[in-house]
């Protein structure tokens, strides 16, 4: 039987847990404060209230087209907008095929962390999978949109943190950015301005034009999530 060898440290852990914790602790005061997510405009858009900084750190791009038809609905879902245009039918259909997507995107989520956490912990990916979705359910559950965004601005800065503490460490392992550059040009990682009309080459300027233009219109301009946070600040001008 192999053994498994664990290459985290007690400080690993602490900081892991410390992240499930604190973001529990998030959920958990917007639970308490405030309206107390008495009303669903509370739980669902944060009473409007929220500000700026939250919302564009969590959602890092927004939509200028998109988000005046939204906030002219005063809707809470994306798919208001289906049903008032077209019918019930075609917003229900969407909505439908919008949370099929999201179980399988939650999936994908859950056991990627919890695949990596088993090979250099030993823990079982059970009990990752279970463990994370707990508290980011129980979060969610408790504090509401609220919750949410603070959590996402608290882990965008712990994982912008962790990068750039990479990076450095990575660097200076290595000998310094010389290395580092030379490393990069060497195994061809430094390309600019590939405009190779080749459909199964995987970057290129066309690729990321043309195939980016529709991912970032579905992800950021009409995809639930996102309209969501967008529509928790006062006014359209802060959205923007």
């Amino acid at each position: 039987m192999a053994t498994v060898t664990t290459t985290l440290s007690f400080w690993d852990y602490f900081v892991f847990g410390l992240m499930l914790l604190i973001s529990a602790l998030i959920g958990i005061y917007h639970h308490f404060s405030g309206n107390k997510q008495r009303t669903t405009k509370t739980y669902l858009l944060g009473d409007h209230k929220m500000s700026v900084f939250p919302v564009a750190i969590s959602l890092m791009a927004t939509a200028f087209v998109f988000l005046p038809v939204f906030f002219q609905m005063k809707a809470t879902s994306a798919y208001q907008y289906l049903e008032l245009r077209f019918s019930s039918y075609v917003r229900t259909t969407a909505s439908l095929v919008f949370a099929i997507q999201m179980i399988l995107y939650m999936g994908i989520v859950l056991y990627a962390p919890a695949l990596a956490l088993s090979a250099v912990t030993g823990i079982s990916k059970w009990w990752s999978i279970i463990s994370v979705g707990l508290v980011c359910t129980f979060y969610c559950t408790a504090g509401g949109i609220k919750a949410v965004l603070w959590t996402d601005v608290f882990q965008s800065f712990l994982m912008f943190a962790s990068m750039i503490l990479i990076i450095i460490k990575g660097t200076i392992d290595v000998g310094g950015i010389d290395i580092v550059w030379k490393r990069a040009m060497e195994g061809n990682r430094i390309q600019f301005f590939n405009f190779d009309a080749d459909p199964t080459v995987r970057h290129t300027v066309w690729s990321l034009a043309i195939g980016g233009i529709f991912i970032y219109v579905s992800l950021y301009g009409v995809n639930q999530t996102q309209v969501q946070r967008c529509l928790t600040v006062r006014s359209l001008r802060d959205a923007k």
